[in-house]
């Protein structure tokens, strides 16, 4: 392996590890979401109307993670 082949491999890694970065980011702020909403229908004043809003959105947001990890690829 000369010095050039590793360069290009180096700046692979490099540009992998940002294309995670991204994706991470962007699954663990639906990930906040995520939480915030069973935290929000875990209290006792959350009424079942609002329940079901809810869980809409919690559908909504693991469909969004589903796609975003499915999608999320390093193209060399």
């Amino acid at each position: 392996m000369g010095l050039e082949e590793t360069k290009c491999n180096v700046q692979d890694a490099i540009s992998l590890l940002h294309v995670a970065e991204g994706g991470m980011g962007m699954i663990g702020e639906k990930l906040q979401r995520l939480r915030q909403l069973a935290t929000q229908a875990a209290t006792q004043t959350c009424t079942s109307a609002e329940r079901v809003k809810i869980q809409m959105e919690v559908d909504q947001l693991v469909a969004e993670i589903d796609r975003l990890a499915s999608a999320i690829q390093f193209k060399k």
